[in-house]
Parts: structure tokens; sequence; C-alpha cells
């Protein structure tokens, strides 16, 4: 990893002959979510198929997990393992509920792989792509955000704690600039106010990531 590889290039680490099992699992794990959504094909429309849908998504569930164990026992952490349980997690809530203890378990190894590769310290991404460094900030944000959910509705405690991280949150940009070339996304970062906002008034997936964090940030210290 560069610090001048773009998020364009970045596939051709972990796709086509390097297609790696962690890219495997998120897609299966994706296409799970989505089937869960209702985003289903016809074919599952038909009453007497009606059954198979809950039968794929178990499947599809249990595959995305078996490229987890995978992962986790042929490759060491990286990026790509953390979306990769990040993804499983959100599956897995989904069909186990955020009480489950399969959801618990896997927020646990969740927050292991964050601290493991430590992007919850800025100085690990200090030599990164820019692109990358908020793709960081983000997952980080938003597993945190999962994790005090969990605390706040459950009762279990927090995993993921705040007084061991020194990174700021993620900038206000849009996927699309996010991962665009070098050119737009330095236009993009130079077009935000002083405090890493979007001047457009528009309300992106950063938006809603970093006011989620801010609200778990002011009310973890009004309980501590």
């Amino acid at each position: 990893m560069t610090q001048t590889l773009e998020a364009q290039d970045f596939h051709i680490l972990c796709s086509g002959e390097n297609l790696r099992f962690e890219m495997i699992g998120c897609l299966l794990a994706t296409a799970g979510r989505s089937l869960t959504f209702g985003f289903a094909p016809d074919v599952f429309s038909d009453p007497a198929n009606r059954a198979l849908k809950s039968q794929f998504i178990d499947e599809l569930l249990r595959a995305s997990t078996t490229c987890l164990f995978l992962c986790t026992m042929l490759a060491t952490v990286n990026d790509l393992t953390i979306w990769l349980y990040y993804e499983n997690y959100m599956f897995t809530t989904m069909m186990c509920g955020y009480a489950g203890p399969p959801s618990w378990r896997r927020v646990n190894e969740l927050a292991t792989q964050i601290y493991a590769l430590g992007i919850h310290k800025a100085s690990t991404s200090a030599n990164v792509p820019v692109w990358l460094k908020e793709t960081r900030l983000r997952i980080f944000c938003s597993s945190y955000n999962q994790d005090k959910s969990l605390s706040t509705f459950v009762g279990r405690p927090p995993r993921i704690s705040k007084r061991y991280t020194d990174i700021n949150l993620p900038l206000d940009l849009s996927d699309e600039d996010t991962v665009g070339d070098n050119d737009v996304l330095n236009r993009a970062i130079q077009a935000l106010d002083k405090d890493g906002w979007n001047t457009k008034g528009r309300w992106l997936r950063a938006s809603w990531i970093v006011c989620i964090s801010c609200s778990a940030y002011i009310a973890l210290a009004n309980t501590s």
C-alpha cells in the first residue's frame, strides 16, 4: 500500500487474479442484506419458492462467515479484513437481532480487528492515501456507533473505548468524491468549511456518521 495509490486502482490488489476471500465474503454479506431488505429476484416471488429465500439468506450468512474465518487463519489483519467483519456483523444483526449472541460475538471480533490494525490511532494512517484514511475514519466511527448502540439498548459493556482513540471525525465528503481521483478528492476537501462540513447543504453518508458519532461522544461524556 503506497501513499500514491488511488482508490480507483485499489481493486487491482483484491480482485481478478488477486481475488481475496475478504472480497468474496463482503459480496456475500451485501447480497444477503439486500435480499433481507427485499431486493430479491422474481423467482422468490413465486409462492412455491418463498421458503427458498430464507434458506438462501441463511446460506449466504454461513458462507460469508466461513470467508471471515478463513481470512483470520490465512492472512494478517488488513483493511479488507475489517470491512468484511463490519459487513458480516451488520448481516448477522439482521438475521440474529442485536441481542443475539452471534451479533455480540461479532462486534467483539470487529473491535479486536480494529485495535489490531491500529486505526483507532491517527499515527497509523499518517502514511496512507487520503481516501483510505477517510475510509478508516468512517469504518471506525460506524463500528463505534454500533458498539454504543449495543451497550445502550442491550445493556452489555462497550468494546470500543474513546479513551484510547485520538483520531478526528471523518470529513463530510460524498462517496463519489472520496473514491475519485486525487484531483477530485482534493477539490472536494478544499470546498469544505473549517470544521470539515460540506457547504452545499447536502446530507451525505459521512454526514450521518459524524452526527451519530458526536451524539455518542456527548452521551458517553455525560455518563462518565
